[in-house]
């Protein structure tokens, strides 16, 4: 690591390797301020990696991130739509939707952002689903345009829906572990990302990997898991 901190310029890392921690410092007060600093799990897990460990196996992630925002990430994506007062729309997917509204709402090349300027209306921005695998998102969003047509909404859309940068992505034990961590429960991680999961089981490092969620009373259903 030092040397390809020093053949990047990153000296500034190197504090962050010569300070280091001693074992018993992350406890949960010092978990929590330093959580404080990051707006998202991903920006924590990101940055201070030990400390967001910790967290994970004592079982405080939900506590001490409960200030942050839920958002998505190369893996994981929702389905929004931006919907006019004069029946136009647009449908897309993001991993963070907050971020993709003030690109909607500022960038001239949005289909959006021209049709404000052309109706002076401003749109309703609404979020229709979770973060979910991004490649069963993919297919969601198509689903969720053809809805709209349905209802005689007139759609903005130039590009073709469901085609999105990246979509062969390969789940590494990393990948599977970043998105076993969003999760409290074997369970809800198995339905709520199951490309990550079924990787994970393939593997043969599920159990691992899910070492943070909690244990549920019903074990049947994990039993030839």
């Amino acid at each position: 690591m030092y040397r390809k901190i020093k053949s990047n310029k990153w000296e500034y890392l190197l504090d962050n390797l010569i300070q280091r921690k001693p074992s018993n410092f992350w406890n949960f007060d010092n978990c929590k301020q330093e959580a404080l600093k990051y707006k998202s799990k991903k920006e924590f897990g990101e940055n201070s990696s030990g400390c967001y460990t910790v967290c994970l196996k004592n079982k405080w992630i939900d506590e001490i991130c409960q200030h942050m925002k839920k958002v998505g990430n190369k893996y994981l994506r929702c389905i929004y739509a931006v919907e006019f007062n004069d029946n136009y729309c647009y449908i897309g997917l993001t991993f963070d939707i907050e971020k993709r509204k003030k690109q909607h709402f500022n960038s001239e090349n949005s289909y959006v952002y021209k049709h404000m300027k052309k109706t002076g209306q401003i749109p309703m921005f609404r979020q229709l689903t979770n973060y979910i695998d991004v490649a069963d998102a993919s297919l969601l969003e198509d689903e969720k345009l053809k809805e709209y047509e349905k209802n005689n909404w007139i759609i903005l859309n130039k590009a073709k829906c469901g085609a999105i940068g990246g979509s062969n992505l390969k789940w590494t034990k990393e990948k599977c572990a970043e998105a076993a961590s969003l999760y409290k429960h074997r369970i809800d991680f198995k339905f709520g990302n199951t490309k990550a999961y079924d990787a994970a089981y393939r593997h043969g490092y599920l159990k691992e990997i899910c070492s943070h969620m909690e244990n549920l009373t019903n074990r049947n259903y994990y039993k030839n898991k």
